[in-house]
């Protein structure tokens, strides 16, 4: 079991991403900003953080290298999830600091894969 903050504009994703990853064991933190995941996260520490790439508050490269600057996150797995299909912004993510990268629409079987090999 691995705890897990999750960081999500739509409140639709943060349920669906709540309830596959509860249902496999994990412990699930979500939020629906940058500055309130980036609030819970320097409260506690958690073993990977899915963030989307696409948010009005903060994008989720920004956010990425902002929580990269906190104590215990420099090598916490970071799973950007987005719509987007254009290699240049999976570079830019990945240049930002996340780990991996998970196109929405996503199964519940695809997240939960992803999600074991990055917290294995």
């Amino acid at each position: 079991m691995a705890t897990i903050l999750t960081l999500d504009d739509s409140q639709a994703i943060c349920d669906a991403m709540h309830a596959i990853l509860s249902q496999d064991g994990h412990a699930v933190t979500v939020t629906r900003s940058a500055s309130e995941a980036l609030k819970v996260a320097a409260e506690e520490q958690f073993d990977l953080i899915v963030t989307d790439l696409n948010m009005p508050e903060m994008s989720g490269n920004d956010f990425v290298k902002a929580i990269r600057q906190l104590k215990g996150y420099e090598f916490t797995p970071i799973l950007m999830v987005t719509t987007e299909r254009n290699e240049s912004r999976k570079q830019e993510a990945k240049t930002a600091g996340a780990t991996g990268w998970l196109r929405k629409p996503f199964t519940s079987q695809t997240l939960v894969s992803t999600v074991q090999k990055l917290v294995a």
